[in-house]
């Protein structure tokens, strides 16, 4: 017979990462912060397509509306249409905050 070799398992070494420093940690909340404002901007230019539709199914609608059920088609067309490109703006706005003041380091 022969003698079999018995194996305990080791648990593996956990590897510790290096502390962050502090201008590790800045870098890091700012790159998010761009990339949030980065975010913004870009759902802004949806928005304003979006708006721009909007309103011209609005306009385009008063045109060529025979009735009556067509007047409510009309208000939500340019409501909406109005209504995003606030938002858009708003967005755009907000983003370009952030973006400036990645820019300029200016949060800490």
């Amino acid at each position: 017979m022969s003698e079999k070799e018995v194996v305990i398992p080791t648990k593996p070494k956990k590897v510790r990462k290096p502390i962050p420093t502090w201008e590790e940690i800045i870098d890091q909340v700012y790159s998010q912060i761009e990339w949030y404002a980065t975010r913004f901007i870009i759902i802004s230019v949806l928005g304003v397509v979006v708006g721009f539709i909007g309103l011209l199914y609005g306009i385009l609608n008063i045109y060529f509306s025979e009735g009556d059920v067509e007047d409510a088609s009309v208000f939500l067309g340019i409501f909406i249409g109005v209504g995003a490109l606030v938002a858009s703006f708003v967005l755009l706005g907000w983003g370009r905050f952030w973006r400036k003041k990645v820019e300029d380091r200016t949060i800490f």
